[in-house]
């Protein structure tokens, strides 16, 4: 009876002992591809297991530069999404999530690496600086024949 009373409260431990944190593979884009120079949201799924409120912050960084900062407040078993926009240029991002808790203790911290695409390249038509020799006739013919129909035409 021990041993199962003690293997009972270690199955419990963990969901006693939970805290806020992310969802697996929670850190996703609203939408892929991206392009340089576009706008794109990034959503975070937070959830907090712990048996009291969490209230603190979501940060979001692209390597060393801020993307922003969400507050959050989740109720003990409560999950949700938190979105901020982002610009992001060409290449490969590695985008981290840190949650934070009022004091700025970071309780849970994610990352992801998304490939943004480059921006297409405007298309150049290439022109031809020679000019080329055509005949131009003259339309002196062609006075001759409308003056012949019509003499007030002519002018």
């Amino acid at each position: 009876m021990y041993r199962t009373a003690v293997i009972l409260a270690l199955m419990l431990l963990p969901a006693v002992a939970g805290a806020a944190g992310f969802a697996k593979q929670s850190i996703f884009l609203s939408r892929s591809p991206v392009t340089e120079g576009e706008s794109v949201l990034v959503h975070t799924v937070v959830s907090n297991d712990a048996t009291t409120t969490f209230t603190g912050s979501l940060v979001l960084n692209d390597g060393d530069t801020k993307i922003g900062t969400v507050t959050i407040t989740l109720a003990s078993g409560a999950a949700q999404t938190a979105s901020l926009s982002w610009k992001p240029s060409s290449g490969s991002h590695t985008v981290t999530a840190e949650l934070q808790s009022k004091a700025g203790v970071v309780v849970e911290k994610q990352s992801e690496t998304f490939v943004i695409k480059e921006k297409p390249k405007p298309v150049v038509v290439a022109t031809s600086t020679t000019k080329t020799s055509s005949t131009v006739e003259s339309s002196g013919s062609i006075r001759n024949s409308i003056s012949g129909v019509s003499p007030a035409a002519e002018g």
